[in-house]
């Protein structure tokens, strides 16, 4: 999977520092946003927290990412010089955890699985993907590239 150059989780009240959690299967909502340049510059980062908070509200997460919360934990614990960088940020009700990884090339070639599945609420960004999670567990990544099309029933 992916090599994750930084990451930490904090406490969502007091936003004490805990041990690293993903966050992968919980119950709650995430979203991911690209950094570029020499300091940390956001690509449409107003639209994705402004759906991440309204989304988080939705779910009863007592919880508000600001665009200052992030350049302060960027600039408190990331040590990257030059930023192409995806930015996770997955938040529960108790937890949140912040995640920066290399953004991925564009491949030329590449191999796509189609799988028929409708996640749990698929309007929502929510990190229960089990039964995604579990179809890559079964591919191997080291010799492709594979892109997830998944079929959605109205």
């Amino acid at each position: 999977m992916e090599n994750i150059l930084l990451k930490k989780s904090f406490h969502a009240k007091n936003f004490k520092l805990l041990k690293f959690n993903s966050l992968w299967g919980y119950k709650g909502i995430f979203t991911t946003i690209r950094l570029f340049g020499k300091e940390p510059n956001f690509i449409l980062v107003d639209q994705h927290l402004k759906k991440l908070n309204k989304d988080l509200r939705y779910f009863g997460i007592d919880v508000k990412i600001s665009k200052n919360f992030l350049t302060n934990f960027l600039n408190k614990y990331s040590k990257i010089k030059n930023y192409d960088h995806l930015l996770r940020i997955a938040v529960t009700k108790k937890i949140i955890s912040l995640s920066v990884r290399k953004r991925n090339k564009d491949h030329k070639y590449f191999t796509a699985k189609f799988f028929r599945f409708q996640r749990a609420l698929p309007n929502f960004k929510n990190l229960q993907y089990k039964k995604i999670i579990s179809l890559q567990k079964k591919l191997i990544y080291k010799k492709k590239r594979f892109f997830f099309i998944l079929t959605i029933k109205f």
